[in-house]
């Protein structure tokens, strides 16, 4: 069996030996030697041989100037990162996908997915350049290959330096701009003395406006660009400081002379008040007037002087100061405005002002008309009215209407707002007490109430007042009182409560104007000019001309709620004509009715129709009168009656219907 499988052994090892290999001739058996029972042993301090490695695929980074000089620098202008990739044999491999990363934050690649192909000779190529312009510190850069079934990884450490910005001189252009002008801002920036290609952001100021935009970024040639327009009032006539700033730069500024803007109109503001009155008045004297100077845009201008002057100055008017008829040059302040005082003197008169500057291709401006009137009221420009003459208020309390007094100067001119009216009356109440003239209209008004004293005839008197000055006959036209010139001397004024036109004792005066009759000269009454209210006490003026109470009397009915119904003719008859006739409508006390009673007028006979063309009591005051029956009042209200297919024995009716709703009707028999 031992021999058998030696034979075996040896035959296979010959068989091996004769297919080659060995240093034998082919077919030469090579027997093996085998270790026998006598052979040595190894030695077993002999060095075992060290094995040769397999050869691998091999890779390279490097990072590259401009200048093609391996570097670990990286600076604003960037540099190229290169991989190279070698295969086993220490051939370049192409087209091997190269995968590049680095800190973003330090460093920035292009492409910026860091993935690039191997070319021809195995060179992968990336540009790597600084994050920022300001950018500085360190980062590391790995690539990352696949050759086979082996991947190769690389890492290179480098540093970013950060660039040297710098702006360079701000360009303003011309160093003029007119007002309202616009100029193109620009400044350069350079990194290490070369304008930047990448996008640095600057930012402009100015002291005085603003540029637009504020921040403006460089284009590929390193220049940043922005527009100030000179459109601020404030910045005219100044000069205005442009300046420019980056990070990591030093600021840079310029200036631009700002022209004053060119005045393109004078406005006419206004005149406050627009009437003014006599030195001598106790209204308001002085009005300011204000003119504006502006440019094409209609802003305000400032600091332009105009020169004032009085279109009229022959017309006692002073301007500026009293006395003062020459021009005045104001100048403008800050909103454009001047205002100029406006002195009124002895004689009404229309004012205006006119205002004109230097400079050209302005037109002068002219105020609106001023008014110069003599402002106190007198006695024969003054009346009063009632809302109505007749009120509901004989035996009902609240019932009003309104009292209106209207004023006016001795030249027809209003009197200054604020002149307070006083009211006193026989009965009722009067509220408020007084009143006062407002809005240039030179009337006020006050309500008469129906309520407490009634007099016993239902007439209430009232009386109106306040101080006036007497009129006069101005003969030299200069509208001041001289001596010698012709005056009305009003005496005390009164209430004349019995409207009789003459001054009883029992009518007391009212209290005077202040400066009136202050010497009581026994003289003869003025002439009466028959007016209400007109009358003074008589022998109770001075005799001199000035100040004094002017006044208008006026009377309200406090009519009763029932009526008497009367024939017109007849008074007392309780016929009428078949024909047609007329009855008059009266209350109580032989009075008008209240105004605003309705009046109707009907038969109830067959075939009879009866009408009229007065259906209700109106506002019109009738005149007292004294009757041949010797019932005197106010007329009442006529109401002529139409009779249509009447006979003798006809029956009609006359109803009044008051405002509180009480009716009063009469039937006459036809004869």
């Amino acid at each position: 069996m031992l021999i058998k499988l030696v034979l075996t052994a040896t035959l296979a090892v010959f068989a091996l030996s004769s297919c080659g290999g060995g240093g034998g001739a082919f077919g030469s058996p090579t027997l093996p030697v085998t270790a026998g029972p006598n052979s040595p042993s190894p030695d077993p301090t002999a060095p075992t041989p060290t094995p040769t490695p397999a050869p691998a695929p091999s890779a390279e980074l490097v990072l590259r100037d401009s200048s093609d000089q391996q570097t670990t620098s990286v600076a604003l202008g960037g540099v190229s990162a290169r991989l190279t990739v070698r295969d086993a044999a220490s051939q370049p491999v192409a087209n091997k996908l190269v995968t590049f990363a680095t800190n973003a934050a330090v460093a920035v690649m292009t492409p910026a997915s860091g993935l690039v192909l191997t070319d021809a000779n195995g060179v992968a190529v990336i540009q790597i350049a600084p994050a920022g312009l300001t950018v500085e510190g360190a980062g590391t850069l790995t690539a990352t290959v696949a050759v086979g079934t082996a991947t190769i990884s690389k890492t290179l450490d480098y540093q970013v330096a950060p660039a040297n910005l710098r702006l360079q001189a701000l360009s303003v252009g011309e160093p003029t701009l007119a007002a309202y002008g616009n100029r193109s801002i620009t400044a350069t920036v350079t990194a290490n003395g070369v304008p930047v290609t990448r996008p640095v952001p600057v930012v402009f100021s100015a002291s005085c406006g603003a540029p637009n935009p504020l921040t403006a970024t460089t284009n590929a040639a390193g220049v940043a660009t922005t527009t100030y327009s000179a459109t601020t009032p404030t910045c005219f006539n100044t000069n205005v400081t442009i300046s420019a700033a980056a990070a990591g730069s030093a600021p840079v500024s310029g200036q631009l002379a700002i022209q004053a803007a060119k005045a393109t109109n004078i406005q006419f503001v206004g005149s406050a008040p627009r009437t003014i009155y006599l030195s001598t008045s106790t209204g308001a004297t002085q009005a300011l007037v204000s003119f504006k100077v502006i440019d094409n845009l209609g802003a305000p201008l400032s600091n332009k002087t105009l020169q004032l002057a009085l279109a009229n100055p022959g017309s006692g008017v002073s301007l500026d100061r009293i006395g003062n008829t020459a021009a005045v040059s104001k100048t403008t302040d800050a909103a454009g405005i001047v205002a100029v005082a406006v002195f009124a003197g002895s004689i009404p008169t229309s004012v205006q002002v006119i205002a004109s500057t230097t400079e050209p291709d302005v037109a002068p401006s002219a105020s609106n008309v001023l008014t110069v009137a003599s402002g106190r009221a007198v006695q024969a420009a003054t009346s009063i009215s009632l809302g109505a003459f007749a009120i509901e208020g004989g035996s009902i309390d609240g019932t009003t209407t309104s009292v209106t007094i209207a004023l006016a100067d001795r030249q027809g001119n209003p009197v200054p707002d604020g002149t307070q009216v006083n009211f006193t009356t026989e009965g009722g109440l009067v509220v408020p007490a007084f009143c006062t003239t407002a809005g240039g209209t030179s009337s006020c008004s006050v309500n008469i109430r129906s309520q407490g004293t009634r007099p016993s005839d239902g007439r209430v008197s009232i009386l109106a007042y306040l101080p006036g000055e007497e009129d006069f006959v101005d003969s030299n036209g200069n509208n001041v009182y001289e001596s010698g010139e012709q005056f009305t001397d009003l005496g005390d004024a009164y209430r004349d409560d019995n409207e009789n036109n003459v001054y009883d004792t029992n009518e007391a005066p009212v209290p005077r104007a202040s400066g009136a009759c202050q010497s009581v000269i026994p003289t003869a009454q003025s002439p009466d000019n028959v007016l209400a209210g007109d009358h003074g006490r008589p022998n109770f003026c001075d005799g001199v001309w000035g100040i004094s109470e002017i006044r208008r009397q006026a009377v309200v009915v406090f009519s009763t709620s029932s009526a008497h119904i009367l024939n017109f003719a007849t008074r007392l008859s309780d016929n009428l004509d078949k024909d047609g006739d007329t009855v008059i409508i009266m209350d109580r006390n032989f009075n008008s009715m209240p105004v605003g009673s309705s009046i109707a007028v009907r038969s109830d006979s067959t075939g009879c129709t009866a009408a009229s063309s007065v259906d209700k009591v109106s506002k019109i005051s009738f005149p007292k009168e004294a009757s041949a029956d010797g019932l005197n009042g106010y007329a009442g209200t006529i109401v002529p009656i139409k009779l249509t297919n009447c006979v003798a024995d006809n029956l009609v009716a006359v109803r009044i219907t008051t405002p509180s709703g009480a009716v009063t009707e009469r039937t006459f028999i036809l004869k």
